[in-house]
């Protein structure tokens, strides 16, 4: 049996990740009647971490969907603009299309692209001269945080 609680209730939720309860009047995020688990504050934390950083609600809701850990490595999430998007040319029917790679990169202004990217290789990502703009976030550090904040 684990020494630490599996779920917590919301004021607690807040603690744990520092988070004002303020900051979320209005959303239905949280329910004063409901239990959550670690893997809900981590959440959390992350949300509020792009809000922080001034990211709309929207592009948190596609970020979500990318996120993940590894097991040997730290987890960054980068969340690019640039000529990341690709034109793929048209081939003529029952000839094979364009290959991964050929295809031509174009910036399409406004279109953020997400990947979660393990610490070995964060560098050779964002040195990528085809990323204009990154956001950077450190997803193992906000694991620890609440890792270290959860009651036993």
């Amino acid at each position: 049996m684990s020494r630490y609680k599996k779920t917590v209730n919301a004021d607690t939720l807040f603690r744990i990740t520092g988070i004002n309860p303020g900051t979320l009047q209005g959303t239905d995020i949280l329910s004063d009647g409901d239990d959550y688990t670690k893997a809900d504050a981590v959440m959390l934390l992350f949300v509020a971490r792009l809000a922080e950083a001034g990211i709309s609600p929207s592009t948190i809701a596609r970020a979500i969907q990318n996120i993940h850990g590894f097991k040997n490595d730290t987890a960054w999430l980068v969340i690019s603009t640039g000529a990341l998007s690709e034109i793929i040319q048209p081939s003529p029917c029952g000839e094979p299309g364009t290959k991964p790679g050929k295809s031509t990169r174009v910036h399409n202004p406004g279109v953020l692209h997400f990947k979660t990217v393990k610490g070995s290789k964060l560098k050779r990502i964002i040195k990528n001269p085809k990323r204009y703009v990154s956001i950077i976030v450190n997803l193992d550090e906000i694991e620890k945080h609440v890792k270290a904040e959860w009651p036993k």
